[in-house]
């Protein structure tokens, strides 16, 4: 299962410039804080939202190994 084309991308783009990041279950969104400012990324499902989320938190997880020092 994987993330439409335009979530993949707008969470590289989130995950790139955030400190933290943040998933809003109920709301479908992941949330991300910078240094300068919030920064949101609605998720749009393509079918199952619990799959979909689990998308989500291994693309986190793989991007936070990938940049572990």
């Amino acid at each position: 299962m994987n993330l439409t084309h335009e979530d993949s991308l707008r969470l590289n783009v989130l995950m790139s410039a955030a400190l933290t990041v943040r998933i809003d279950e109920a709301a479908m969104c992941v949330q991300g804080l910078s240094c300068t400012a919030k920064r949101r990324v609605d998720l749009k499902p393509t079918g199952d939202p619990d799959r979909d989320l689990r998308v989500v938190r291994e693309n986190l997880a793989a991007s936070a190994i990938a940049t572990k020092p």
